[in-house]
């Protein structure tokens, strides 16, 4: 498991290779870094997405 999801990457390493040192460049990418960088809001949406889709077909019911 990637403990540094949880206490961040770390700013002062060139390309975060201390923090993930097999990591192909995986790490290094736009999409990754978009997503760690937005991940609360990302969770935000996806909870409350859940929340009014199940609210929506419990009041249909």
């Amino acid at each position: 498991m990637i403990t540094s999801w949880k206490i961040g990457l770390s700013d002062d390493s060139p390309n975060n290779q201390d923090t993930f040192p097999n990591s192909n460049h995986v790490y290094d990418t736009m999409l990754f870094q978009f997503v760690y960088k937005h991940r609360l809001w990302i969770y935000i949406t996806g909870y409350l997405s859940v929340i009014i889709a199940f609210s929506y077909y419990w009041f249909l019911l």
